[in-house]
Formats: structure tokens, C-alpha cells, sequence
């Protein structure tokens, strides 16, 4: 048989661990009729990848299922003349590739000359943000995470997709390295392989939709006007009938005001409503408790003290916002989740609440109105002599029925701070951010966003905070 083929990757440089897809084009030249190949991978026809790195000796790769049930056999016969096309992800079939340049080539099994070469490099991961979230509000499901990273040719957006026990990562397209970003979580029991990725941009609010086809789809920036701002949250909803895409609602907060901007209509301008705000914010979240309520949380300074104040956002509007929790000392992280009834458990982290040095969790319980859905707890307090020496940069992070986690940085090297306990818990060792997935109760692992490893994941052992 006589097959001539075509092989060209969607770009020339990809971020250690990102998907690297191959577009394939092979014309039968051969007489009569041949079975069509899989050229997307997984059936028996799928082709050969060879694949060179950094001068070595190539090695050929199988796009092909080894277990006989998984695959899918393409039985369609093609004529003399026929062309078939499809994209073959060259990360699937080949295992841990590393950083550098790569040449490779696609052969056919069924005969016919092997593509031309085609090159493309791997890069390290630089990260200079990122943030991570779940697929919905309550906390449960596994993490998304996006990261703001340098390349040769400029700052990127990559988003790792959750995908059984990997991620998938894709490129979301440029963007400035000083900006903004966040992610969008649906509400609780939603689900939705595609993302809303948002991002402050020079004065600008970006959207972008990533998943489906095309893979990114890029809206017009909106002018925000706000002095310093600061991205709240980022909401999906219910999903628009002619778009098929969910709603997007996104909280920011400025230094006089907040802003809730509902992008019901994707494609049209965004409905904005405001909120003064009487200091400037520290941090904050937005939380869909369902398909049509949210509730906006701006955390602002006061006079040795931190306040929390909560909104209702919903289709009837944005309310007033209220005070729903008070702490003394130095706020250093706040979180949220959604808890079954529903209602929103926001927990506030505080540093130096009743002496130098010492810890205090505190939470609210925001029902219907974000108004308080039982009274305030005493909070939880970790005195000073109970935190591990030299720690800095804590912060919260939440998972579902009240877990609670406390990342820091000890010695530049991430740890976990237990209460009661004087020694930080060492994290797997990694060059670069370091996260928290909830995969189950009690069941947390790490996420090492490491520049020379990329993405990895560690389960830990059962840590109660």
C-alpha cells in the first residue's frame, strides 16, 4: 500500500507537560481500496510516532490501545486519491517528556513513506501566578489550576484540566505577565469539562472560554475603571441554549467600590452593578450557591482588625453588603465553600489575634440574603508557641465538610502547619508553587507545579487541621 503523509504540530513551542497535538494528513496513492487509519490514536490502524530528542536516537512510539476491548477500529475504506486528516496528541503516547528540542516523524503501519520531519521544543515551566479551583462551589470536586507563565515569547496562560488521576493541559492563549487572573467554579453539583478563564488585563477585564472547538474562544475586553482592582471571583451558571457555554458572573473590588458584572449574553456587553466600599480590599471570593444566587465577600482593614463583608448577587440584583465577621490582628487568607442546606462557610485566617505570633481561624455561616445562618463560633486559636518557628506565608485552603489545610513556606520549601503541633509537615520537594487537592474525605494531595518536572501530584498522609 502507498500512503503519503503530512505531519505538522498546532505550534512550535509547548510548556513542559502541556498537550502538544500533531495535525495528520495522509492521501491514499495505492491501487483499489484501504482500511482508514485511526489518526487520532487508540485503535489498532493508529500510526507510529518516532521521535527524536536532543541529538539521541529515535524511538518509536505506539498510538495504539494494547487492551483489544478499548479500541475503536475505523473499518471505513478509502479510494485511491482519498485524503483523511485527523489530530494525534503526541503527550498521550509518549511518557514524561522532557525539556529541549524534539524532531519527529508519523509512519503509517499500513505502508507509505513516513511524514517529513517536523520540530518542535518543550520549555520549562516558569509560573509567575497561578491560582487554583474547583469545578464547583462546594469544594468536593478535584482542581483546576491556571498559571501565568514566561515564555521565550512572551507571558502565556496554561490550563490543567483534571482528567482521572492526570491533568491535561492546554495553552489559553497570551496575555501581559502583570496581569490578573481567576478562574471560574460553578455552582455546587454542577459539571462542566470547559472553563471560564478571566483575567485584569491593563485596566481591562478579558474573558476567555476554554474547552470544546475551538479550543480558546477570546471576548472583547471590558473597560472596568477601577483604581487598583482586585479580582473577587469569578462564577459560571446556567448554560445559554444558543451559545452552549455557561453564563459567566464575575466580583471585582477597587479601592472605593465593588463591581458585579453578569455576562449572561457572552457575546454582549456586560450588565454592571456597584457597591461603595468603605477602604480599600485585602482579598475576597464570589460563591454560586446555585444557578441564580451568588454571594460576594470583600474582606477591608480595619483599626487592628480585619471585617468581612458579604452581598447577595442573584437575578434579582446586587444587595448591600454587611458586615458578617470581625477579626482582630492581620488577616493573612480568607476561604469559602458551600455546605449543604446551602450555605456558605467562610473562613477567615488571622495572625497576631491575641498575641504576637499566634493563629486564629474564624468562620461565618451565610444562609439566604448572605445574611448570618446561625451565630458566630468561638474561633479556633493556635497559640504561639504552638506554631512552627519561621514559617511565613500562610494561607487557608478549604475543602468539603469543613476541611481545612494551612499551606506555608518554610526555609523556602512548602510545609504544612498542623494545630498543636511545633513542626511544620514537609511537602514533596518542589522549584516552584505548591497546592492542595481534595480527592476525597480526609484524602488531600499535592500539586507541585514544578519548572523542570511540570505538573505533579502526591497523595499525603491523613493530615487533620
Amino acid at each position: 500500500m502507498s500512503w503519503a503523509v503530512a505531519a505538522v504540530p498546532v505550534k512550535d513551542r509547548f510548556a513542559l507537560g502541556e498537550a502538544i497535538p500533531v495535525r495528520i494528513r495522509a492521501t491514499y496513492r495505492g491501487p483499489g481500496q484501504a482500511l482508514r487509519p485511526d489518526l487520532g490514536g487508540g485503535a489498532p490502524s493508529a500510526p507510529l510516532i518516532e521521535l527524536q530528542h536532543e541529538g539521541e536516537l529515535a524511538q518509536v512510539h505506539s498510538s495504539a490501545v494494547n487492551d483489544p476491548s478499548r479500541a475503536q477500529p475505523h473499518l471505513q475504506l478509502v479510494a485511491a486519491g482519498q485524503t483523511v486528516t485527523g489530530t494525534l496528541r503526541i503527550d498521550e503516547w509518549v511518557e514524561e517528556l522532557a525539556t529541549g528540542r524534539y524532531v519527529g516523524r508519523i509512519v503509517l503501519r499500513d505502508g507509505g513513506d513516513a511524514s517529513l520531519p517536523f520540530v518542535f521544543h518543550v520549555e520549562e515551566l516558569v509560573p509567575l501566578a497561578h491560582v487554583t479551583a474547583p469545578v464547583d462551589a462546594a469544594g468536593g470536586s478535584r482542581r483546576t489550576v491556571l498559571w501565568l507563565t514566561h515564555r521565550e515569547e512572551g507571558a502565556r496562560l496554561l490550563l490543567a484540566w483534571p482528567d482521572n488521576e492526570e491533568w491535561v493541559v492546554h495553552d489559553a492563549g497570551e496575555t501581559d505577565r502583570e496581569a490578573k487572573i481567576a478562574l471560574g467554579v460553578l455552582p455546587p453539583d454542577e459539571w462542566d469539562r470547559r472553563s471560564w478563564v478571566v483575567t485584569l488585563e491593563k485596566g481591562s477585564l478579558v474573558r476567555r472560554f476554554v474547552g470544546g472547538e475551538p479550543l480558546v474562544t477570546s471576548f472583547e475586553p471590558t473597560a472596568i475603571g477601577l483604581e487598583r482592582p482586585l479580582i473577587l471571583g469569578a462564577a459560571g451558571g446556567r448554560r445559554e441554549e444558543e451559545e452552549r457555554r455557561p453564563s459567566l458572573h464575575v466580583a471585582l473590588a477597587g479601592s472605593g467600590e465593588v463591581l458585579a458584572l453578569d455576562f449572561d449574553r457572552a457575546r454582549g456587553a456586560a450588565r454592571i452593578a456597584r457597591r461603595p466600599l468603605p477602604a480599600p480590599p485585602l482579598a475576597g471570593a464570589l460563591v454560586a450557591t446555585s444557578n441564580g444566587e451568588r454571594i460576594i465577600l470583600v474582606l477591608v482593614p480595619g483599626p487592628g482588625e480585619a471585617v468581612l463583608l458579604a452581598a447577595p448577587w442573584g437575578d434579582a440584583g446586587l444587595g448591600e453588603l454587611r458586615e458578617v465577621l470581625r477579626a482582630k490582628g492581620t488577616a493573612l487568607s480568607l476561604g469559602a465553600v458551600v455546605e449543604p442546606g446551602p450555605r456558605v462557610r467562610a473562613v477567615l485566617l488571622a495572625r497576631d489575634a491575641r498575641e504576637p505570633g499566634d493563629l486564629e481561624l474564624r468562620a461565618a455561616f451565610l444562609g439566604t440574603g448572605a445574611r448570618l445562618a446561625e451565630p458566630p463560633r468561638d474561633p479556633y486559636w493556635i497559640a504561639a508557641d504552638r506554631v512552627p518557628s519561621g514559617v511565613e506565608r500562610l494561607e487557608l485552603r478549604l475543602g468539603p465538610s469543613g476541611e481545612r489545610r494551612i499551606l506555608g513556606r518554610l526555609d523556602g520549601s512548602a510545609v504544612l502547619v498542623a494545630p498543636g503541633s511545633k513542626e511544620a509537615i514537609a511537602l514533596p520537594s518542589c522549584d516552584g508553587p505548591v497546592e492542595l487537592d481534595f480527592v476525597g474525605p480526609g484524602r488531600v494531595r499535592a500539586l507541585l507545579l514544578d519548572r523542570t518536572r511540570g505538573l505533579q501530584a502526591s497523595l499525603l498522609s491523613p493530615v487533620e487541621v
